[in-house]
């Protein structure tokens, strides 16, 4: 392991630690506002199914925007892709800091999620691309650690940060981190390959961001409108005939969105889920533990954030763990005693 990680050249190595720096960034300002919305409601005079908006249009967006990432960087170099995300993260963040109104205050979330979509995926696709196999599993647990930390750290400094300074300045300790990465990973990142010129499947794209935003719109209002025709059920299905078009879409396009034959590997899609609902629950639990403490039971800001932190710790020392044991036992020993826990 030690022989492979020495080949690796160190322009290589900044470079994927400054985009997991400015991932980072982007995740933990994401979960950060989870503590916020209760300050939200009451200076911008809104409901909690409007604010919630803030974290799940910035959801929305960076899955919209990881939709793409395949063709993105076989389209375009990674210098260019990491100045668009870089610059967007920083745009974004501004815009949220000084937003005077909700609906600003969304635009800029919008904004910053493009760069963290971004960058994100960029992380892993330097590592599996430019690293060696052996060392793989270090460097994604290292890498791994940073972006797993984000979101559990979030609560902890958004209830810190608005507690005793204000909300705003999530926004505005977050920006120079962001700023440096993006700047380093810009200096120090470059790929093998040329980039490859193909058009762009924007029926494909347009049906499935549909789909997605008419899905998390729908379950979004069975708080407030139960199981209502017009508000829950239409844009269900409308979103489960937008999936089923992106699907005969893409079996029909010669250069599709997303290769979805890969789904047909039994180890690829049971991974692709296992990672899903833990994703699914420690995302969701970060929304729900901070405001059930400060709307059900009283809490402030920081000890609803505090709360989560003894997790994010954990997950910052294991990760770097568990990527050395894959390299040296294979991915199911550390599979099998995360799943214990």
């Amino acid at each position: 392991m030690s022989t492979s990680t020495s080949i690796i050249p160190t322009q290589t190595k900044v470079a994927i630690f400054g985009t997991a720096g400015l991932a980072f960034c982007g995740i933990l300002v994401e979960t950060s506002m989870n503590v916020t919305f209760p300050t939200l409601m009451h200076q911008f005079q809104a409901g909690l199914s409007t604010v919630q908006w803030v974290t799940t249009a910035y959801l929305l967006a960076v899955a919209a925007t990881m939709v793409i990432t395949a063709f993105i960087q076989q389209r375009f170099h990674w210098r260019t892709i990491i100045n668009v995300g870089g610059a967007g993260f920083v745009l974004g963040g501004l815009l949220c800091m000084v937003a005077p109104q909700l609906w600003l205050l969304l635009l800029g979330r919008i904004i910053q999620a493009i760069g963290t979509g971004l960058a994100l995926p960029l992380v892993f696709t330097q590592i599996m691309t430019q690293v060696p196999f052996t060392a793989q599993g270090r460097f994604t647990g290292t890498a791994g650690m940073l972006i797993a930390l984000a979101p559990s750290l979030g609560p902890t400094y958004g209830g810190l940060v608005t507690q005793l300074l204000s909300w705003r300045l999530i926004f505005g300790i977050t920006l120079p981190f962001g700023l440096i990465a993006w700047l380093i990973t810009a200096k120090t990142i470059h790929q093998t390959r040329t980039p490859q010129s193909r058009p762009f499947p924007l029926r494909q794209f347009i049906l499935v961001v549909a789909a997605l935003i008419l899905f998390i719109f729908s379950v979004n209002n069975l708080s407030s409108h139960g199981l209502s025709l017009l508000y829950v059920w239409v844009p269900l299905i409308i979103a489960v005939l937008a999936i089923l078009g992106f699907t005969y879409s893409t079996r029909r396009a010669s250069h599709p969105l997303i290769n979805l034959a890969v789904f047909k590997q039994g180890d690829f899609t049971r991974a692709l889920l296992i990672y899903f609902f833990i994703q699914f629950i420690q995302i969701g639990l970060t929304f729900l533990l901070p405001n059930f403490a400060q709307l059900a039971l009283g809490k402030n800001a920081l000890v609803s954030g505090l709360m989560l932190l003894a997790g994010s710790l954990c997950s910052a020392v294991l990760s770097p763990l568990a990527g050395k044991l894959m390299d040296r036992r294979g991915v199911q020993r550390p599979f099998q005693i995360g799943a214990v826990f």
